[in-house]
């Protein structure tokens, strides 16, 4: 243990390598990565997790061979309370013991060094399109960690990768009835949005520009295409080795990514300056250009008569292209914008491309059926997609509920930037796939128009020649998993056996199911499910509460985005739940532990905003003044050691009673601890301190009088001290202290401090446009937290 034996408050250390400022890379450049501390930090999770049981020794609940009896507990508020109160029959207030069920089961979850189980693993995805290599990659199943993808230069063809479908609901369950692909193997295709506008379909959609802006860029993209006429004629006299050569060049040396890379760079007081300049810009790369085509085609004898005009015309119309894609990024996109999916008939050439669309169904030209769609105004977004209408000789795939919860949880951390209330409306239930909506009465495919357009990537199911739905999303751009999710960071339980949180608080084990099994026994039940062994009763409110009108608060989710607060950033660079497959091998990341919310010393004041009034919390505050909170825990067969922990689940003070704790924490004053109780923890609510008044225990004699009446008997004071040893002997002495990071953990009951030169954000005191943190922004490691100036 990096500390000296007097506790939290000990011998201030001297900062080590790992407090100094690290280096990364941010936007291309080199720079110092900040420390920063946040309204929350972590306890880092027990080096080794115990499990005392196997599901053959539980404790049977019909033999009594444990204690039984109760915890009385009172909690005194020493801040405003953000909890939810009931009222009984009587009129009396008085909190669910819900309350405090959950506080005490994740104390005793870190104290006994059991299994991580209440951490949130729903699948964490992302989308990173800017930049954004290995996220392609996994996008369309190109994974460059792979020998025979390392031999592939050019990437994969996202509309052929990326298959597209109908959502059906069949019963309870949902499925996919894939698309009919294109002639050219594409499972959907892209139309330019000018290009769209120019087949005068009948519009029933919604644009993404200005129509003024649309017939500018199709001025440009008709001298485009009369270059690309011309071009065309040149590329018949080039063989195929000289074709791949160009199409390398323009991949490899003259991509838009990199002309916007160098064109991001310049920056202009005057906005007509600036464009000027980043005309020239491209103009010189178009030189750049020219000079490298004249270069490669003089090496070889091409029987082109006139190569200058070739190479002129190649760079021109380069040129051109880039001028249509600077002036999407100087174009605000529509606001008015509506996601929408109109049937609509089709025509396309040999090669699989959109010649012609109507909405004319009497159209005797046009024989292919299908649907325009699009999902989103996004910025970069210039694009519609056309889906060909569902393959009915396609068996339908089935979409599990993981992939299902994946994608809900993701919608409902959506944000709508809309400022029409009815199109935000329309627009949350356009994403909205899976509820009871009126779209679900449809039950025929054929009538595909009322069928959802879904985006997918499927997945082998496990012995056996089905597939089944992987990922899905209203985009072909969906969001992806992280190669590392939480499970296989925090490492696999021991499926045979159990630990102490499990065996008190019951589990119900989804994996089991033995209801066809016959023989079935208790020994099979407990493997299925474990009742509980503590029941919380209801907090009653001493005193007469006094309560104020609903606080809104703002309560952040947790988000997969935040690598940088969530994971151990040991290294310069910064450590992501991504595999590294270019320079720079980046170690399997580590989570930084158990999150929990700082002890305040005072309220942090929150101020409503209109963009975020529809997601904040509103409860009724409970002032702390003159009251106290008095409740019961009753347990059922535990041993003396489980009733130890159980204690100091409640009462962190009660350590005071181990004598193998002050061997170690010698000034430790527990007295400073607090817990934190009901929501709004990031802005100081909750803060109490809960104390044991005492241990009753169930006395059973063998006389008939004892048997139908049960008797207890009480223990205070100095009376828990065998129980409180008991456990941490059980759990290997004072070597127990450093498995579960006991400093960690009283240091997350006590005020919050803040670090000496650490810039602390709360939620209250960021800034106004403020998403996210700073690439280069860092959360101090929580050992930080115990040395601070």
């Amino acid at each position: 243990m990096n500390r000296d034996r007097k506790g939290v408050n000990g011998n201030k250390h001297k900062r080590d390598h790992h407090d100094k400022p690290k280096k990364g890379i941010h936007n291309g450049k080199t720079k110092e990565s900040i420390d920063i501390t946040l309204p929350y930090s972590f306890i880092p999770f027990a080096k080794q997790f115990y499990f005392p049981y196997t599901y053959e020794c539980l404790p049977k609940h019909n033999e009594l061979k444990g204690f039984s009896g109760s915890i009385s507990y009172t909690i005194t508020p020493k801040a405003d309370l953000y909890t939810e109160t009931r009222v009984n029959k009587d009129g009396q207030h008085f909190l669910s013991g819900s309350s405090v069920r959950g506080l005490v089961r994740s104390n005793v979850e870190i104290l006994s060094a059991s299994y991580p189980e209440f951490i949130d693993r729903t699948q964490m995805l992302y989308r990173k399109l800017a930049g954004g290599k290995r996220y392609l990659q996994i996008l369309t199943n190109n994974d460059d960690s792979t020998e025979q993808n390392k031999k592939q230069k050019r990437p994969k063809d996202t509309e052929k990768e990326i298959q597209v479908g109908y959502l059906q609901k069949q019963g309870n369950e949902y499925y996919v009835v894939p698309a009919k692909k294109f002639r050219n193997g594409k499972n959907f295709t892209s139309i330019k949005e000018h290009t769209l506008y120019q087949m005068n379909l009948k519009r029933n959609y919604s644009l993404l520009y200005k129509i003024e802006f649309l017939n500018e860029i199709n001025e440009i993209q008709e001298k485009i295409d009369k270059l690309t006429f011309d071009i065309k004629k040149y590329r018949q006299c080039l063989d195929q080795e000289v074709k791949q050569k160009i199409e390398d060049l323009f991949l490899y040396q003259f991509s838009f990514y990199d002309l916007r890379k160098a064109l991001k760079k310049i920056k202009h007081r005057d906005k007509v300056k600036e464009i000027e300049n980043k005309i020239n810009e491209i103009e010189k790369f178009k030189i750049k250009l020219y000079d490298s085509l004249k270069s490669l085609l003089n090496s070889v004898d091409l029987g082109i008569d006139d190569k200058d005009d070739f190479c002129s015309k190649y760079a021109e119309r380069w040129k051109l292209k880039a001028e249509i894609d600077l002036k999407y990024t100087q174009q605000r996109n529509n606001r008015s914008f509506k996601p929408y999916q109109i049937p609509i008939l089709l025509k396309t050439t040999a090669n699989g491309n959109i010649m012609k669309l109507s909405s004319d169904y009497n159209n005797d030209e046009i024989l292919l059926k299908g649907c325009l769609f699009n999902s989103t105004n996004a910025s970069s977004k210039r694009s519609h997609y056309v889906i060909r209408e569902p393959d009915l000789t396609v068996e339908p795939i089935h979409v599990p509920q993981s992939v299902i919860n994946a994608y809900e949880n993701m919608r409902k951390k959506m944000r709508i930037n809309a400022d029409n209330p009815s199109i935000k409306k329309e627009i949350e239930l356009f994403y909205n796939l899976f509820n009871d909506s009126p779209r679900w009465k449809q039950k025929e495919i054929n009538n595909y128009s009322d069928q959802p357009v879904i985006f997918y990537r499927i997945k082998e199911v496990e012995n056996s020649e089905k597939v089944k739905v992987d990922i899905i999303g209203r985009t072909p751009y969906f969001k992806v998993p992280y190669d590392y999710q939480i499970d296989e960071l925090i490492g696999e339980k021991d499926k045979g056996r159990i630990d102490y949180a499990t065996a008190l608080f019951g589990y119900v084990n989804e994996e089991i199911n033995d209801e066809g099994n016959a023989n079935k026994n208790e020994e099979n039940d407990r493997l299925q499910s474990f009742k509980s062994r503590v029941r919380f009763g209801p907090i009653d409110i001493i005193g007469s509460p006094i309560f104020k009108e609903p606080a809104p608060l703002l309560l952040p989710s947790p988000s997969a985005s935040a690598e940088a607060m969530y994971l151990k950033q040991d290294q310069p660079k910064l450590v992501t739940y991504e595999k590294t497959v270019t320079k720079g091998y980046q170690k399997k990341p580590e989570l930084n532990g158990y999150k929990y919310y700082h002890v305040l010393k005072n309220k942090v004041d929150y101020t409503p905003k209109k963009d975020t009034e529809n997601i904040e919390s509103k409860r009724k505050v409970l002032e702390p003044q003159g009251i106290q909170l008095k409740g019961k825990i009753h347990f059922t067969n535990l041993t003396k050691e489980e009733i130890g922990l159980l204690l100091l689940g409640v009462d962190v003070s009660l350590f005071h009673k181990s004598d193998l704790f002050k061997q170690v924490f010698a000034d430790e004053d527990l007295n400073e601890c607090y817990d934190l109780l009901g929501g709004g923890k990031p802005y100081g609510y909750g803060k109490v301190k809960i104390k044991v008044d005492s241990l009753n225990l169930e006395t059973r004699g063998n006389d008939f009088h004892s048997l139908m009446l049960s008797k207890e008997e009480k223990k205070e004071g100095t009376q828990l001290k065998e129980y409180i040893n008991s456990f941490i002997s059980e759990m290997n002495g004072t070597e127990y202290f450093e498995n579960v990071h006991l400093v960690h953990y009283l240091q997350s009951k006590k005020v919050f401090q803040e670090v000496k030169g650490v810039k602390h954000y709360n939620w209250s005191n960021m800034k106004k446009k403020q998403v996210g943190y700073d690439k280069n922004e860092r959360l101090i490691s929580p050992a930080r937290h115990l040395n601070k100036d």
